[in-house]
């Protein structure tokens, strides 16, 4: 008797199977045109976009139909409907090592300087002052809020 194996095969990276690429959670509410996750346009939407919006569009989301605000896990268009135009580009850090540096980084992004160290960021948008934190923790600086918009950041 025998023993007889089955040839041995290499798998190699053009012919591995790699999972699919995971859907993002935040789906048509993602804000980062870099999301590094799923988003996949709607042809329905897009053909409904491109007809006028003449009609009733094939798919449902919140943005066709209004009485419909079901995300994807519940039965909801799970396709992007997302304007393309309006999507930001996300960025982990900026430099801030100075007040000079800093104010550089983040002028355009609503921050204004109130006294010494202290800026103002009523005017910044969320993901503004998000990424403002991340970049003085980034840098190693530390800071601290004084009352709901202002921010004391101690070079």
């Amino acid at each position: 008797m025998s023993i007889t194996s089955e040839p041995s095969y290499v798998v190699r990276r053009e012919n591995a199977i790699l999972p699919p690429e995971r859907w993002c959670r935040n789906g048509n509410a993602c804000l980062w045109g870099n999301c590094k996750f799923r988003h996949e346009r709607c042809k329905h939407y897009d053909a409904w976009i491109k007809s006028g919006k003449s009609g009733r569009p094939l798919c449902r989301s919140f943005l066709t139909d209004p009485s419909s605000n079901k995300s994807p896990e519940n039965g909801g268009c799970r396709y992007d409907h997302r304007d393309r135009n309006t999507l930001l580009e996300f960025v982990k850090y900026l430099p801030c090592s100075t007040d000079e540096v800093l104010w550089e980084s983040f002028v355009d992004k609503g921050i204004r300087e109130a006294a010494n160290d202290v800026f103002i960021v009523s005017d910044m948008k969320d993901h503004d002052i998000e990424l403002l934190l991340r970049s003085l923790e980034n840098e190693d600086i530390e800071w601290e809020w004084c009352g709901k918009d202002y921010i004391h950041i101690l070079f």
